[in-house]
């Protein structure tokens, strides 16, 4: 059995009924998590994480999905398509899934000298200053409640040949600056003590070397089988406690708890991410084409503004096409 749990950044109740439709004829057991909203619906989970830190979300789907016996969990944001001709029949065995293993599109070392990715910087300051009154969690003790940071290191460094490099900040080049923020960002003079206190003035640098080995990468498409669930959800909550960023805190769980996590690249598949004003362009020839070739998702689609090219794409590709329990679909 398999369970798809739809993720919301945002609640969009309006879209539960369209999403259902999408996947309905592919997987018997789907359920939503919104965050803040309540809903009356079964299927529909509230929960009070979101955005930034949607592994709250998994944290909290997590014992449901494991009530309802599900051997595998796809856990997939509402505005990720699938690749239509996926199904609870041929995903497992399309994607190379094992009992304690996970599927995650790609990932890696996250460590290094400091980029313009902005929440490098929120991560770090959340690691070493955790009791910090403006942005801390409380959570001073965390690392006791991981599992021992060197040998999970040296087991990703063997199995996935990772390099987990310290982080450091190299102040004369172009990205030394790091944005903090979308839409309203961080003045300069806020930005340079923050940088700073972390690395240290130009006279006196310093690297730091976290606590726990982490890993960064795309989080809106995960899929996880029931021997990890556990594990995983441990360490998410533990994440989720220190207010990591999503796309450092799913990673390194998944990772961490995973026997073997495997990604796009090894089972001969691409993921599509493009932002939305890349995306609006996409034509459904162009997704149909890709879907039918190496194709496994296209992010993000707007069911609010696309929902017509969604339908073109699963129509053309739905005919014929063997349901979930073997017969054709109409």
């Amino acid at each position: 059995m398999i369970t798809v749990c739809v993720l919301f950044n945002h609640p969009f109740p309006a879209n539960i009924p369209a999403l259902k439709a999408i996947y309905a004829d592919r997987f018997e057991d789907v359920m939503f998590v919104q965050p803040m909203a309540p809903s009356e619906d079964p299927e529909v989970l509230t929960s009070y994480s979101g955005a930034y830190g949607f592994h709250g979300m998994m944290v909290d789907a997590i014992p449901r999905i494991l009530a309802l016996g599900a051997e595998h969990v796809v856990f997939i944001h509402d505005d990720v398509l699938l690749n239509p001709l996926l199904n609870e029949n041929n995903i497992v065995d399309r994607l190379g899934l094992t009992a304690d293993g996970a599927f995650l599109p790609e990932f890696k070392a996250f460590g290094g000298e400091l980029d313009a990715w902005p929440w490098t910087l929120g991560v770090l300051w959340k690691l070493v200053f955790p009791l910090n009154a403006i942005s801390g969690s409380g959570a001073e003790h965390f690392a006791s409640y991981l599992p021992d940071p060197q040998q999970v290191e040296a087991r990703l460094c063997r199995k996935y040949g990772f390099d987990f490099k310290p982080f450091s900040w190299n102040r004369d080049a172009p990205s030394a600056r790091p944005m903090l923020g979308y839409g309203r960002e961080l003045p300069a003079e806020v930005q340079a003590p923050i940088l700073e206190t972390l690395f240290g003035p130009r006279d006196d640098p310093r690297t730091i070397k976290p606590a726990f080995p982490l890993c960064s990468g795309m989080a809106d498409f995960v899929v996880v089988s029931r021997g990890m669930l556990e594990d995983f959800r441990r360490l998410l909550g533990v994440f989720q406690q220190l207010g990591l960023f999503v796309e450092v805190a799913v990673p390194t769980a998944l990772a961490a708890a995973a026997e073997h996590v495997v990604q796009s690249r090894d089972v001969g598949l691409r993921a599509d991410w493009l932002w939305a004003e890349g995306r609006e362009a996409t034509s459904a020839a162009t997704l149909i084409e890709g879907f039918r070739t190496n194709l496994l998702l296209a992010h993000p689609f707007k069911l609010s503004r696309q929902g017509a090219l969604v339908d073109e794409v699963i129509s053309s590709l739905s005919a014929g096409r063997p349901g979930r329990h073997g017969s054709a679909s109409n």
